[in-house]
């Protein structure tokens, strides 16, 4: 009779999980990395793909290895698709990989051997169905998660946490981040990538920052690292005069996540860094436009939504049907929103 393999000794099935594009889908996945690895407690956890900042966003995450750019054959293993894409699909079906979960929207269901099941529909003005009706982002992933746990034969039993946990290491950066903005009280982020519909004009940002300061508050400018964003902070700050400490301050997302936490409020659109303030729990003030936040908004902070009157929100188009500019964010005032911000930034002394 043959020698069974000890416990060190049986090899480990793989899942892979094929990471959303952005950065704020990814933070709101979280909570579904962490229901996979706290719930298929014998299969290695394996991220790939993602925006080009998965990295630094999910290295001290606890849920997973680190993240792989791509996919590859794994003739003994499974494929959790997050990512909504069809090419995504089709790559997990050529790897041969036998086990591919995700949901069925855009023709997917031909390259998955097991799409999630319910009924969904589609956002305002989009074509593909990808959230059940009144459903949050954040629970569509999870929804997603739980079932793939079901699959692989497990039963979720944890309601998993989505905090953006930061290490010794990127506090001590935040800080000296924070140092650099002169120990701002408010810091904006004027940029949104994506939808143009998004942003809030440049002259906004500016008679905001002037209200905050005639109040008596510091104010910085942080940005990415696209140009566009860049342009765009760089825009906003040379109107403010180049103050010392203004910026723009550029700084990976985990960093900034430090950042966000050190100063008593966040201004910025319906954007990534508006998630990820979020999960660190930074005072924040969002401004959205023709995006409906009970989908797609923060778990934490105020919300300041635009055009919310309007026969046609939300419409998650990139340009405003009715001749709006950008769109309806222009309907946010700055000195509402600098009334806001004040509120929150008080709160927070």
């Amino acid at each position: 009779m043959g020698r069974g393999l000890s416990g060190s000794e049986v090899r480990r099935r793989e899942l892979q999980v094929v990471l959303p594009s952005h950065l704020g889908d990814t933070i709101l996945a979280l909570p579904a990395l962490r229901l996979l690895c706290e719930t298929l407690v014998d299969w290695d956890i394996q991220p790939v793909g993602g925006p080009a900042v998965a990295g630094d966003l999910l290295e001290h995450q606890a849920c997973g290895a680190n993240v792989r750019t791509g996919l590859v054959g794994n003739s003994d293993g499974a494929v959790l698709l997050l990512a909504p894409s069809l090419r995504v699909a089709l790559a997990a079906f050529l790897a041969r990989v036998p086990i591919r979960v995700g949901l069925p929207s855009d023709y997917r269901r031909l390259f998955l051997s097991h799409p999630v099941p319910g009924l969904l529909e589609p956002l305002p003005g989009r074509r593909l169905r990808l959230l059940q009706a009144g459903e949050h982002q954040r629970d569509a992933y999870l929804r997603v998660a739980r079932y793939a746990t079901v699959v692989l034969g497990a039963s979720p039993t944890v309601e998993p946490d989505g905090s953006f946990l930061l290490s010794p290491a990127v506090q001590e950066e935040g800080l000296a981040s924070w140092r650099s903005t002169l120990q701002a009280d408010v810091l904006l982020h004027p940029w949104a990538a994506g939808l143009q519909s998004k942003r809030w004009p440049v002259d906004r940002w500016v008679a905001l920052a002037r209200h905050l300061q005639d109040r008596g508050l510091r104010v910085a400018v942080s940005c990415g690292p696209s140009e566009p964003d860049r342009a765009c902070a760089e825009a906003v700050v040379g109107a403010l005069g180049a103050a010392p400490g203004v910026g723009p301050h550029c700084v990976r997302p985990s960093v900034w996540a430090a950042l966000a936490q050190r100063v008593a409020c966040v201004v910025l659109p319906d954007t990534g860094l508006a998630h990820l303030a979020s999960a660190v729990e930074a005072r924040s003030v969002v401004l959205f436009g023709p995006t409906d936040p009970r989908r797609h908004g923060p778990e934490r902070g105020v919300v300041l939504q635009g055009g919310t009157g309007r026969p046609c929100w939300p419409c998650y188009q990139d340009r405003c049907a009715q001749a709006l500019s950008p769109s309806c964010t222009v309907s946010l005032a700055a000195d509402f929103v600098a009334q806001t911000v004040v509120s929150a930034a008080r709160g927070a002394a």
